[in-house]
Protein backbone atom coordinates (compact mmCIF):
# COMPACT_ATOMS: atom_id res chain seq x y z
CA UNK A 1 0.00 0.00 0.00
CA UNK A 2 0.80 3.44 -0.40
CA UNK A 3 0.99 3.95 3.01
CA UNK A 4 3.65 0.75 3.20
CA UNK A 5 5.82 2.95 1.12
CA UNK A 6 5.97 6.13 3.26
CA UNK A 7 6.67 3.72 6.21
CA UNK A 8 9.08 1.75 4.58
CA UNK A 9 11.36 5.03 3.04
CA UNK A 10 10.84 3.15 -0.25
CA UNK A 11 12.62 -0.31 0.74
CA UNK A 12 13.16 -1.96 -1.88
CA UNK A 13 11.41 -4.77 -0.01
CA UNK A 14 7.83 -6.12 2.10
CA UNK A 15 7.57 -5.73 5.24
CA UNK A 16 9.47 -8.63 7.11
CA UNK A 17 11.78 -8.48 4.94
CA UNK A 18 15.29 -7.68 5.48
CA UNK A 19 17.27 -5.94 2.20
CA UNK A 20 20.90 -6.54 0.90
CA UNK A 21 22.33 -5.16 -2.45
CA UNK A 22 18.95 -5.18 -4.52
CA UNK A 23 18.28 -8.29 -3.10
CA UNK A 24 14.67 -9.30 -0.29
CA UNK A 25 15.79 -11.82 2.74
CA UNK A 26 13.11 -13.90 4.78
CA UNK A 27 14.97 -15.03 8.32
CA UNK A 28 11.98 -17.47 9.38
CA UNK A 29 11.53 -17.85 13.07
CA UNK A 30 9.87 -21.77 12.52
CA UNK A 31 11.61 -24.58 12.31
CA UNK A 32 10.91 -26.84 8.86
CA UNK A 33 12.52 -29.75 7.48
CA UNK A 34 14.86 -28.54 4.20
CA UNK A 35 12.33 -29.37 1.97
CA UNK A 36 9.32 -27.81 3.66
CA UNK A 37 11.25 -24.98 3.94
CA UNK A 38 11.71 -24.86 -0.01
CA UNK A 39 8.32 -25.13 -0.11
CA UNK A 40 7.42 -22.14 2.10
CA UNK A 41 9.85 -19.48 0.48
CA UNK A 42 8.33 -20.31 -3.16
CA UNK A 43 5.10 -19.67 -1.45
CA UNK A 44 6.51 -16.25 -0.71
CA UNK A 45 7.28 -16.28 -4.14
CA UNK A 46 11.29 -16.81 -3.46
CA UNK A 47 13.64 -19.43 -2.96
CA UNK A 48 15.63 -20.76 -0.11
CA UNK A 49 19.10 -18.32 0.07
CA UNK A 50 21.94 -18.87 -2.70
CA UNK A 51 25.02 -16.91 -1.48
CA UNK A 52 26.10 -14.96 -4.39
CA UNK A 53 29.99 -13.73 -3.06
CA UNK A 54 31.90 -13.05 -0.01
CA UNK A 55 30.20 -10.19 0.24
CA UNK A 56 26.56 -11.43 1.01
CA UNK A 57 28.27 -14.54 3.28
CA UNK A 58 29.90 -11.30 5.08
CA UNK A 59 26.57 -9.29 5.11
CA UNK A 60 24.38 -12.88 6.17
CA UNK A 61 26.71 -13.60 9.27
CA UNK A 62 25.80 -10.17 10.66
CA UNK A 63 22.18 -11.18 10.79
CA UNK A 64 21.85 -14.59 12.19
CA UNK A 65 23.81 -14.60 15.57
CA UNK A 66 24.21 -18.40 16.70
CA UNK A 67 21.00 -19.69 15.00
CA UNK A 68 21.63 -21.60 11.89
CA UNK A 69 19.56 -21.71 9.22
CA UNK A 70 18.96 -23.71 5.65
CA UNK A 71 20.04 -22.25 2.66
CA UNK A 72 19.56 -23.58 -0.66
CA UNK A 73 22.64 -25.94 -1.06
CA UNK A 74 21.79 -29.56 -1.76
CA UNK A 75 22.66 -32.82 -3.66
CA UNK A 76 19.12 -34.31 -3.35
CA UNK A 77 19.76 -35.09 -7.44
CA UNK A 78 22.92 -36.85 -7.07
CA UNK A 79 24.99 -37.85 -4.57
CA UNK A 80 28.53 -35.37 -4.27
CA UNK A 81 26.85 -33.27 -6.68
CA UNK A 82 25.90 -29.65 -5.00
CA UNK A 83 23.38 -27.39 -6.26
CA UNK A 84 21.63 -24.60 -5.40
CA UNK A 85 17.90 -24.61 -5.55
CA UNK A 86 18.37 -21.44 -7.54
CA UNK A 87 21.36 -22.41 -9.75
CA UNK A 88 23.89 -20.01 -8.21
CA UNK A 89 27.34 -20.82 -8.36
CA UNK A 90 29.44 -19.58 -5.35
CA UNK A 91 29.94 -22.73 -1.94
CA UNK A 92 32.40 -21.22 0.81
CA UNK A 93 32.39 -24.59 2.43
CA UNK A 94 33.75 -24.72 6.08
CA UNK A 95 37.20 -27.20 6.48
CA UNK A 96 36.23 -30.43 5.98
CA UNK A 97 32.84 -29.91 4.41
CA UNK A 98 30.74 -31.44 2.64
CA UNK A 99 31.38 -34.90 4.32
CA UNK A 100 28.28 -36.38 4.08
CA UNK A 101 28.14 -38.09 7.61
CA UNK A 102 26.84 -41.02 7.85
CA UNK A 103 25.73 -41.12 4.09
CA UNK A 104 22.13 -38.82 5.30
CA UNK A 105 23.58 -35.74 4.58
CA UNK A 106 21.89 -33.78 1.33
CA UNK A 107 21.13 -30.01 2.52
CA UNK A 108 22.90 -27.69 3.45
CA UNK A 109 22.50 -24.68 6.27
CA UNK A 110 24.61 -22.00 7.07
CA UNK A 111 27.10 -22.14 10.75
CA UNK A 112 25.78 -18.91 13.29
CA UNK A 113 28.09 -18.50 15.67
CA UNK A 114 27.87 -21.55 17.43
CA UNK A 115 30.56 -22.59 15.43
CA UNK A 116 34.51 -21.42 14.74
CA UNK A 117 33.50 -21.15 11.04
CA UNK A 118 30.72 -18.83 11.33
CA UNK A 119 28.73 -18.04 7.80
CA UNK A 120 30.53 -20.85 6.17
CA UNK A 121 28.58 -23.67 5.25
CA UNK A 122 27.84 -27.34 6.37
CA UNK A 123 25.82 -30.56 5.00
CA UNK A 124 23.10 -32.13 7.23
CA UNK A 125 20.22 -33.95 6.82
CA UNK A 126 17.58 -32.90 5.07
CA UNK A 127 14.54 -33.79 7.74
CA UNK A 128 16.76 -31.95 10.21
CA UNK A 129 14.40 -28.72 11.90
CA UNK A 130 15.97 -25.23 11.49
CA UNK A 131 14.93 -21.92 10.53
CA UNK A 132 15.54 -21.03 6.89
CA UNK A 133 16.41 -18.18 4.86
CA UNK A 134 14.18 -17.06 1.85
CA UNK A 135 15.29 -14.56 -0.70
CA UNK A 136 14.19 -13.00 -3.78
CA UNK A 137 14.87 -9.94 -6.04
CA UNK A 138 13.81 -6.43 -4.39
CA UNK A 139 14.11 -4.41 -7.63
CA UNK A 140 10.18 -4.70 -8.77
CA UNK A 141 9.11 -4.03 -5.40
CA UNK A 142 11.00 -0.49 -5.53
CA UNK A 143 9.29 0.30 -8.56
CA UNK A 144 5.94 -0.14 -7.64
CA UNK A 145 6.04 1.57 -4.74
CA UNK A 146 7.62 4.55 -7.01
CA UNK A 147 5.09 4.13 -9.10
CA UNK A 148 2.60 4.17 -6.81
CA UNK A 149 4.07 7.38 -5.13
CA UNK A 150 3.78 9.04 -8.42
CA UNK A 151 0.37 8.46 -8.99
CA UNK A 152 -0.44 9.94 -5.50
CA UNK A 153 1.25 13.08 -6.76
CA UNK A 154 -0.50 13.52 -9.97
CA UNK A 155 -3.67 13.18 -8.27
CA UNK A 156 -2.79 15.50 -5.52
CA UNK A 157 -1.37 18.03 -8.58
CA UNK A 158 -4.53 17.68 -10.64
CA UNK A 159 -7.04 18.30 -7.69
CA UNK A 160 -4.36 21.22 -6.31
CA UNK A 161 -5.20 20.04 -3.20
CA UNK A 162 -3.72 17.42 -0.38
CA UNK A 163 -5.51 14.19 -1.43
CA UNK A 164 -5.10 10.98 0.74
CA UNK A 165 -4.59 7.44 -2.01
CA UNK A 166 -4.48 4.28 -0.41
CA UNK A 167 -2.84 2.95 -3.88
CA UNK A 168 -2.21 -1.34 -3.27
CA UNK A 169 0.56 -2.02 -5.59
Amino acid sequence: SMSHCFLQGFSQCEEGWRSYDERCYFFSSDMKSWHDALEDCVSKASNLMSIQDIHERTWVRTQISSSIFWIGLNDVASEGNWEWSDGTDFQPWETNQPDNWQNNEDCVHIRGTEHQDTGKLNDLPCSSTYPFICQKGGNNLRCSCLISLLIVLLIAHNDQSIVLVSYTG
